[in-house]
């Protein structure tokens, strides 16, 4: 959540500075919703066996490995 004092900080930058903090926001938003169909795919995967069978490293590095 962003105060009040973060919004008085992000005035107070110059307009190139402010266009750099909202481009990271997008990027950080956006990084959310696009994923490749490896990243999904692990995603997937990964809440499939949490709850019942939490993945190890060496699982994950199987998965990543073979999604290249």
């Amino acid at each position: 959540m962003i105060s009040a004092q973060d919004i008085y900080d992000i005035q107070k930058l110059d307009p190139e500075e402010q266009n750099v903090v909202f481009s990271l926001v997008k990027s950080f938003l956006l990084s959310k919703e696009n994923k490749n169909e490896a990243q999904q795919f692990l995603a997937n995967t990964r809440k499939k066996y949490i709850n019942t069978n939490p993945m190890t490293m060496e699982e994950i590095d199987k998965i990543i490995h073979e999604s290249e």
